[in-house]
């Protein structure tokens, strides 16, 4: 399964143009899952940004083919930053509140709440399912370097910066937040204060055995290429 961003979107209708193109009547190509989040322009001047998810990499670079047609739509799947996946319709909805979705180490910011399943297409439950049960609700991924042998630089509390400057960017001062997240984000300002919530899902607050192993391969795979230690040191045992 994957799933690709799409941003630089004009309209909501120019991204139905686009799934009309991606999934035809007819297609033999597998059924796929999206969604769109439109900004507030009240709120944010980015432009509106979709998501689509592919059960196969054959099926994601057919559409990439056919959004290759729209220069000033930009795709990526790497899914760094903040992403916007489902927004709020109104404020007087039911359930009013940001939910921010963090993955773990060695995660990614859609295929983590991804689920294949015997269905044709997969699922990203966070974006298919929580705006049916928390109506109102605005639905964000937010996506960092989670690998534990790369060349980057970045560590936990980097990405914690980022998301909380991302966040900034995206979200009005006078809403509250539901964070649902493996990643602890700390205090900042308004978004601490408007915090309701932090639930974490698997996470090793104990740090991790494997650690220690995987420090021995990390120093072997330095002698071939540049590997950094930042997100194997936070999972070193307190």
């Amino acid at each position: 399964m994957t799933s690709i961003r799409l941003r630089g979107l004009e309209s909501s209708a120019q991204f139905d143009q686009i799934m009309r193109q991606i999934t035809p009547r007819n297609s033999l190509h597998t059924a796929c899952t999206s969604g769109i989040a439109a900004s507030d322009s009240n709120e944010s001047d980015r432009d509106i940004e979709a998501t689509i998810t592919f059960k196969c990499a054959k099926d994601q670079k057919h559409a990439r083919d056919c959004i290759h047609k729209y220069p000033e739509v930009k795709v990526d799947d790497n899914f760094l930053g903040v992403t916007d996946l489902a927004s709020a319709a109104s404020r007087n909805a039911p359930f009013p509140v940001d939910i921010v979705t963090a993955h773990g180490l060695r995660g990614h910011a859609a295929n983590t709440w991804t689920h294949a399943g015997p269905e044709p297409a997969p699922h990203m439950w966070i974006r298919d399912f929580i705006p049916t049960k928390l109506p109102g609700a605005r639905v964000m991924t937010f996506g960092y370097d989670a690998s534990l042998l790369s060349g980057s630089m970045v560590g936990i509390d980097e990405a914690a910066k980022q998301l909380l400057d991302g966040l900034a960017l995206v979200r009005p001062s006078n809403t509250c937040a539901l964070s649902l997240s493996q990643l602890n984000i700390g205090q900042s300002g308004d978004i601490h204060k408007k915090t309701c919530s932090i639930v974490f899902f698997g996470t090793p607050h104990r740090g991790s055995r494997k650690a220690n192993l995987a420090k021995v391969v990390s120093r072997v795979m330095s002698i071939l290429r540049p590997v950094s230690n930042c997100n194997l040191d936070a999972l070193k045992e307190n």
